[in-house]
């Protein structure tokens, strides 16, 4: 009887042992889909390993944003994490230059944690401009809040309609930026004071 009592202890102590020291996750790579993100980009990062069943601890950042919260199963070995793009985050110009911290494990136990820090790859341009340019309010020139020709040739600002001597009254300006509409056009119809030399 105590040989047997003695028999089953030894496996239940080898079984605990088992669990608590299950190896920590693999990670064979971390992708991110290529795109250049602004403010409000959704960007997904893929994680590749060799289990299912993993989870992640609190603390899984991706360039500084904890993002722990959305880990998922992506089917197979695969996980993903999803990144919102917010005002004020860091700017990045390209994937490898995105930090990431992936506290990845497999079942409880501090031997069962893989604290994932390399850099993610991609099969095309990453870049992530989270910080909105500005402006200053207060005139360039010493002739008062007016464009002259040299500052009207540096602005991206294009004129509706255009007199033939230069910018008339009724002229109607929008500014762009980038190249882009602000998602409210930003126009200005030229009155007569608004007019100096022909530009504004």
């Amino acid at each position: 009887m105590n040989r047997f009592f003695t028999v089953l202890l030894s496996f239940f102590f080898s079984f605990l042992t088992l669990v608590a020291y299950s190896a920590p996750p693999v990670v064979s790579g971390v992708t991110i889909t290529a795109g250049n993100y602004k403010i409000g980009s959704s960007i997904t990062i893929t994680i590749a390993t060799n289990g299912t069943g993993y989870t992640v601890d609190a603390g899984t950042t991706i360039n500084g944003v904890d993002v722990t919260s959305t880990f998922a199963s992506a089917g197979g070995n695969n996980y993903t994490l999803i990144y919102l793009v917010a005002a004020g985050n860091t700017d990045r110009a390209s994937v490898g230059a995105i930090p990431i911290n992936i506290l990845i494990r497999n079942g409880a136990g501090a031997g069962n944690l893989n604290t994932y820090t390399t850099a993610a790859t991609s099969g095309g341009t990453v870049t992530i401009d989270a910080n909105a340019p500005t402006a200053s309010g207060t005139p360039t020139n010493t002739g008062g809040a007016v464009i002259n020709s040299t500052e009207n040739g540096a602005f991206d600002i294009t004129v509706g309609s255009l007199g033939a001597t230069g910018a008339v009254a009724g002229d109607v300006l929008e500014l762009f930026l980038g190249g882009a509409s602000f998602s409210t056009p930003l126009t200005h119809t030229l009155a007569a004071g608004d007019i100096s030399g022909g530009y504004t």
